[in-house]
């Protein structure tokens, strides 16, 4: 961000009240915070009808005037309702100030920050207004758009994370699915458009991503690491279900439509987006629509799950939009971006441009920023004339622990069960005393000691948020719930020692390479074993097979057991299959999406999962597990010569 900038933020927040009414809070650092009466000037209820006047102009645009007036008056009736007179006097200042001369020659740029709790259905029509065509009727001015007056949308509480300092060029990965049978969109316009608009900066890149699945976007994530998300295709919402959806490939080049709360989800479970990933852009129609019904929730949606979320910034589209605009509007933004502009500043000026081009269609308020970082700084890109800052991988959704961000240096800290074990951490959790070799001397012991230790020895280690380096010399079991305590949502950097058979241990984490070409697991169907049934059970083959003990202990047991989902490594199990800390990331991170999308009809039951692998895997799968519901761990028994030798173990949550 330019060292003139001086920025004032404005938060107006409205409140619903005891018999339908409202209220507005308006907030300022210099004023604190003041409320008044907010009367809508559409009636929430019959926001359809009320909105049709605006709405409508979007299928006639070649009425020109017409348009141009109704979103005018529109968005006057939107600003004179959010600042009634009793918040006006308090407002003005701001307005007067932003006009002013600064005493040390900055440029002054005024936010409005718009704040609605969705968790609140009274509110959530509300959220459905074109708050972004905003016009101020005395200064005759948009607050949608320009670089001067900005206008943002925050769904949640406001986040305090630093912007991310990134060493050039900051990393877009760019998702353009075009499924067969859609109507065409010229996506490889908006690609080539961005390329060249950024050929000649070195401080942004694009990699792309043709015609994918979503399992394939998810990879790409882990691959890349990008710092920003554009997806480019289609976007749709069912008004009648509130429901927002996302236009993927199947595979077969067919159409595999996503909805917004599972997207929102399975983004907010990848490691490399909670890393490095603080911006999404959705350039796809409707995809920042919101329901017009307090019964519909927010989180069917697209823009606004993954607002929830966490994501620090969100762009997506409240209209439909144009390819020519949708195009236009990726140029001018990451221009924007790219010369260190914060976000807000940058969805400004694409609507600026937007407007410029047709500024007779409301079409240029169709960029929608929902806004969780406390400024729109989401990047720390060095100037030209200065060296790369250090880098820093602040996460999404890690909150400061008494008051700061976290300490220096990291903890190296062990977690034993097993023998034998050479050099150990200073700091290590000893659970060998429940145990006789490998087996535990009373299953509870599982429930009532182990689990209990392990989870205070982790939480006591995390408190103050410094990278944590585990060595396992445990069971499979222990990695599991450790990294179930440790879970993906809780922001810590955690590195993992891989114990490796006639080879020095290896210190492993998300970013580590290489990570192979797909596909990561062998195509195995799923086997139904019983159709009353509503447990599933995982058959997790990565150094050596397990189905046939997985189904001999399912059979000797009679464990009613709808679902048994086989897992092999591709292309065959072996001790040194897995290749990095990366590779096993994904590893887990596709059988955890596997797991999600194909077993609906299982959710009340209990996952059974059966793991023969390094104890990263289980870690790791662990961490994306809180969202799986209720599971039971097993252990092998070695040695014994005895088919399906298994015994249960942790039992989650």
């Amino acid at each position: 961000m330019p060292e003139t900038d001086l920025f004032e933020d404005v938060a107006l927040e409205i409140r619903s009240l005891d018999g339908g009414r409202f209220e507005v809070r308006l907030s300022t650092a210099a004023f604190g915070e003041v409320a008044a009466e907010f009367i809508p000037p559409v009636d929430p209820g019959t926001l359809g009808a009320g909105w049709s006047g605006a709405a409508r102009d979007l299928d006639a645009p070649d009425e020109g005037t017409r348009t141009e007036i109704s979103a005018r008056d529109f968005g006057s009736e939107l600003f004179t309702a959010l600042l009634p007179a009793a918040l006006r006097r308090l407002f003005d200042p701001k307005r007067a100030w932003l006009d002013e001369q600064d005493p040390e020659g900055r440029d002054r740029r005024l936010r409005l920050r718009l704040h609605l709790n969705l968790e609140d259905g009274a509110l959530r029509p509300l959220a459905a207004l074109p708050w972004e065509l905003l016009h101020d009727p005395d200064f005759k001015i948009f607050y949608g758009h320009g670089r001067r007056r900005l206008l943002v949308r925050q769904l949640g509480s406001p986040q305090d994370a630093a912007p991310l300092a990134v060493q050039p060029p900051l990393r877009v990965l760019a998702v353009a699915p075009s499924p067969r049978g859609a109507t065409p969109l010229e996506l490889a316009t908006e690609a080539r458009a961005l390329k060249e608009t950024l050929q000649e900066n070195d401080r942004l890149s694009v990699l792309p991503l043709a015609g994918p699945t979503l399992d394939e976007t998810l990879r790409a994530l882990e691959r890349e690491r990008p710092h920003v998300l554009h997806f480019m295709g289609h976007g749709s919402f069912d008004a009648a279900t509130g429901e927002g959806r996302l236009l993927f490939e199947d595979g077969a080049g067919g159409a595999g439509p996503v909805d917004g709360e599972l997207f929102a989800e399975l983004l907010a479970d990848s490691p490399a987006a909670r890393r490095h990933l603080r911006l999404v852009v959705l350039n796809a129609c409707r995809t920042a629509e919101m329901p017009r019904s307090p019964d519909r929730s927010p989180w069917a949606t697209v823009g606004a799950a993954l607002s929830l979320r966490g994501f620090p910034a969100v762009v997506a589209m409240q209209f439909p939009v144009a390819d020519a605009n949708a195009i236009r509007f990726s140029e001018v933004f990451y221009g924007a971006l790219a010369g260190g502009e914060p976000v807000d500043v940058a969805v400004g000026e694409g609507r600026r441009a937007l407007y410029v081009l047709d500024r007779h269609s409301p079409q240029w308020a169709a960029p929608v920023l929902f806004l969780r970082a406390r400024d729109g700084r989401l990047f720390a890109l060095p100037r030209q004339d200065e060296p790369p800052a250090a880098l820093i991988a602040p996460t999404l959704f890690s909150q400061p622990h008494s008051g700061r961000r976290g300490s220096s240096g990291s903890s190296r800290l062990g977690i034993r069960s097993l023998e034998p074990w050479g050099d150990r951490p200073e700091t290590t959790l000893d659970l060998r005393g429940p145990f006789e070799g490998r087996t535990i001397r009373d299953p509870a012991l599982w429930q009532t000691e182990v689990l209990p230790r392990l989870k205070e020895f982790l939480y006591d280690a995390a408190k103050d948020r410094r990278p944590l380096h585990l060595d396992f010399a445990a069971h499979a079991s222990i990695a599991f719930a450790a990294g179930w305590v440790l879970e993906a949502k809780s922001g810590l950097d955690v590195t993992l020692i891989q114990r490796q058979q006639g080879r020095p241990d290896q210190p492993w984490n998300p970013d580590d390479a290489p990570l192979p070409e797909g596909p990561f697991w062998k195509a195995e169907d799923d086997l139904i074993l019983d159709e009353s049934a509503t447990d599933v059970a995982v058959a997790v083959g990565i150094t050596w097979p397990v189905l046939a003990d997985v189904r001999a202990y399912l059979a000797r047991e009679r464990l009613s057991v709808r679902r048994l989902v086989r897992a092999t490594l591709s292309p065959e199990p072996s001790q040194s299959g897995v290749k990095s800390g990366a590779h096993c990331l994904a590893l887990a991170q596709t059988l955890a999406l596997r797991i999600r999308t194909h077993t609906q009809q299982e959710h009340p039951g209990t996952l059974h999962l059966f793991i023969a692998g390094p104890n990263v895997f289980p870690f790791y799968l662990g961490q994306l597990a809180t969202g799986l519901g209720r599971i039971q761990m097993y252990e092998f028994a070695y040695g014994t010569g005895v088919p399906g030798a298994y015994t249960p173990s942790i039992a989650l949550p």
